[in-house]
């Protein structure tokens, strides 16, 4: 869903050829208080706001992207800005976000995988160090064992 905020005119346009091209609804406000309460209450892929918007309500501002959390804001001139124009600028805020939403996403699953493989080894070493002791009971031994295999289970997962 995307918010677009400027002056009547000007957002009504911007909001329809964005609906229509992108498939997406779309939101319009034309006041700051109105955009924030639809930020508090929606989630939004990119918020749209015409630069006029932006010079009249400058503190306002600050509010709003505080609820629009992962939003990509996107900033024009809907004054002299023509549709297909700010039609670009939502299609490459909104790809270059989805872009650094995967290369995070990957970079965070980097740093588990990484990280649980240090702490599996030290399980597997250790169950297996334990397993070599002469004086451990059956019972443990056995309990051991289920711990290996799990570890070894583990392991393969986050190698494969």
């Amino acid at each position: 869903m995307i918010l677009v905020i400027g002056l009547h005119g000007g957002a009504e346009k911007c909001a329809t050829a964005l609906s229509g091209a992108l498939g997406q609804p779309v939101d319009t406000a034309h006041a700051m208080q109105a955009a924030v309460a639809l930020a508090r209450a929606n989630e939004y892929a990119a918020v749209v706001m015409d630069q006029q918007m932006l010079d009249r309500e400058g503190p306002g501002v600050e509010t709003l992207f505080r609820y629009t959390k992962t939003a990509v804001p996107v900033l024009v001139n809907m004054a002299i800005s023509s549709a297909d124009r700010v039609l670009r600028e939502v299609r490459s805020a909104l790809q270059r976000r989805d872009r650094e939403q995967a290369a995070a996403l990957d970079a965070a699953a980097r740093t588990l995988r990484t990280e649980l493989k240090g702490d599996i080894t030290g399980i597997l070493l250790s169950s297996q160090l334990a397993l070599n002791d002469p004086a451990l009971p059956a019972t443990a031994q056995a309990r051991l064992r289920s711990v290996c295999m799990l570890a070894e289970k583990m392991r393969a997962r986050l190698e494969a």
